[in-house]
């Protein structure tokens, strides 16, 4: 490991269930470069293919959040929701909230009206219901993944059907019966991040609207069909 100099640069790394999420900024904070990869369990494999994108020569020093792993001795660790609070207060300092949902959680985390940290709100350690669930569904739907699955939701036009979104072997039960009652892929995929939505509003909102601006985070923040049915239940 470099010692850091005024112009070396800092690889910011998260190692997800699913993902790896990296940044490189240089010694202000400013981001150079950034990747987000689908590891599919081969996790060294994915971060030595950072280097397509990020150059690694030029690295300093290394961060990475302790649920990652790391050997202490090499990389600086920071919890999860400490980095998501700081990167929050630095990008989007007008923040009201953060919800944040991965692949096995999600979180509602809440400021108060001077934007300090006010309480969080979580899930519990099942992972149905997440991230995780739709990808599961994806594959059983013989769709490449969530990317697929929630462009197919955004072309429903019609009704969906009732699809359990907080067991996997009942989703799979309900799926079966869609498709013998003749419901599309796109209703089916509609109906699965319709669920999500609602067990995202059910589990973390207890029927409050959280202070505005609500910053989005995580993996399924970039399903749009899932932000769409979020919109709607929370008006």
């Amino acid at each position: 490991m470099k010692k850091l100099s005024g112009s070396a640069r800092v690889l910011g790394i998260d190692i997800g269930s699913v993902t790896v999420s990296a940044v490189l900024m240089d010694s202000s904070g400013k981001m150079i470069s950034q990747a987000y990869l689908f590891h599919h369990g081969k996790i060294r494999e994915c971060i030595l293919s950072l280097q397509k994108t990020i150059d690694f020569s030029s690295i300093g020093k290394i961060a990475g959040t302790t649920s990652a792993g790391f050997n202490a001795d090499r990389v600086h660790v920071f919890h999860p929701q400490v980095a998501v609070i700081a990167a929050t207060k630095k990008l989007c300092p007008r923040a009201g909230s953060i919800l944040w949902v991965g692949a096995e959680k999600f979180m509602l985390i809440e400021f108060d009206r001077k934007g300090n940290y006010k309480q969080a709100r979580t899930n519990s350690s099942c992972a149905a219901g997440t991230g995780r669930f739709l990808d599961q569904q994806a594959g059983r739907l013989n769709l490449s993944g969530i990317e697929e699955l929630s462009e197919t939701a955004l072309r429903n036009k019609g009704g969906i059907p009732d699809i359990a979104s907080r067991c996997s072997v009942f989703a799979k039960t309900d799926l079966i019966h869609a498709q013998q009652k003749g419901y599309s892929l796109e209703a089916i995929c509609d109906s699965l991040c319709k669920g999500l939505a609602k067990n995202i509003v059910d589990t973390l909102f207890c029927k409050e609207i959280p202070a505005k601006p609500v910053l989005f985070l995580g993996g399924v923040s970039k399903n749009k069909a899932v932000i769409k049915h979020l919109e709607e239940q929370l008006n």
